[in-house]
């Protein structure tokens, strides 16, 4: 299915799944929408690194101010005069429209609240959390004292432990969920600072400052395998057990990432000095990684993606990848050219 065939896919299914509860006219691209109607916007020229991809030209991260504005489930779908959805970001499909749609059969229960509220939206999976949710709070920090309350999910740990680090009350938190719908009396909308898979040195600084607050270097760190972790998308190594074996001959310590608070995170990749994985979220923790590191990410020839090698070019860190042969969905690691990769560094 093609990108046209599912935005109208989407607005079918809104149409006969919500229209009872909102009368819906459109799906609307975010900035289009806000322009449009003559919504307050303010762009942050300053961040200099940051840009938005918007028909082949870029543009500045924002922060749109909306009134009589709904915040509806946990991926903060946003409905505005109570008929157009606004998609946060220029992806449909990030924007929460399928996970609405999955999880829902009616709008949930309208809370209305007196009150500002701060939105970032939401990922559960930790690259998006880190790369392309969290670091919204450094345009939402422009309005700290005009936002009374934050909607924010607090289900993952490292979601948690972010939101202690930006030293937000609890009292403060409107929890995300499947059941949320809330009417704020204003509601503050970052964008993202980059598109989809990118990363930029004011995201990396950002995230170096809230977690990285030990940087002393753990010398059993120095060489790791990053292990898969709880896997939802395959992509598991099926021979790990004989690749754990193998590497440590080489002093190789293995880790699963998800173990570890996110400053403990940070401290591992900051300690060390060669890094072997395959891909995966734990490979975010680059941003805290020494740019004399070297990394070594494990692919499936089924499945390629660039967002780690984004950090690293940003960072100058050595990067280089393993591609293998596919088993189904997962990864099959040959020994051989695993040893030949080691062997020139």
């Amino acid at each position: 299915m093609n990108y046209k065939q599912e935005i109208i896919l989407i607005k079918k299914k809104f149409m006969n799944l919500f229209c009872s509860s909102f009368p819906l006219n459109e799906i609307h691209d975010t900035l289009d929408y806000l322009k449009k109607n003559q919504l307050k916007i303010y762009s942050f020229n300053n961040i200099k690194d940051s840009y938005l991809k918007k028909n082949n030209k870029n543009i500045k991260p924002f922060v749109a101010v909306l009134k009589n504005s709904n915040v509806i489930g946990k991926h903060c779908v946003i409905v505005h005069k109570k008929n157009s959805i606004i998609r946060q970001g220029y992806d449909p499909l990030q924007s929460g429209f399928s996970p609405l749609i999955k999880y829902y059969y009616k709008i949930p229960k309208e809370k209305q609240i007196n009150a500002t509220l701060g939105v970032i939206s939401n990922s559960d999976n930790y690259f998006h959390w880190m790369i392309e949710i969290l670091p919204r709070f450094l345009l939402l920090n422009k309005f700290r004292n005009k936002i009374d309350y934050y909607a924010l999910d607090t289900e993952k740990s490292f979601q948690k432990e972010a939101i202690e680090e930006l030293n937000i009350p609890e009292n403060k938190i409107v929890p995300l969920s499947k059941d949320t719908n809330i009417n704020a009396k204003q509601t503050y909308m970052a964008s993202r600072l980059m598109p989809s898979g990118k990363v930029n040195k004011t995201i990396i600084t950002f995230l170096n400052d809230i977690f990285l607050k030990n940087k002393e270097k753990i010398e059993k760190y120095k060489k790791i395998y990053i292990m898969r972790g709880k896997c939802k998308n395959g992509r598991i190594v099926v021979n790990e057990k004989e690749v754990i074996s193998f590497l440590k001959k080489y002093r190789f310590y293995p880790l699963k990432m998800d173990d570890f608070p996110v400053k403990k995170q940070a401290q591992i990749f900051y300690s060390a000095k060669y890094i072997i994985a395959p891909h995966g979220a734990a490979l975010t923790n680059l941003v805290f990684a020494n740019r004399n590191c070297k990394v070594l990410e494990i692919f499936s020839s089924k499945y390629i993606n660039d967002c780690f090698k984004n950090i690293c070019k940003v960072k100058k860190i050595k990067y280089e990848r393993l591609v293998t042969k596919p088993r189904r969905n997962n990864i099959h690691i040959n020994l051989n050219n695993l040893k030949n990769k080691i062997n020139k560094w």
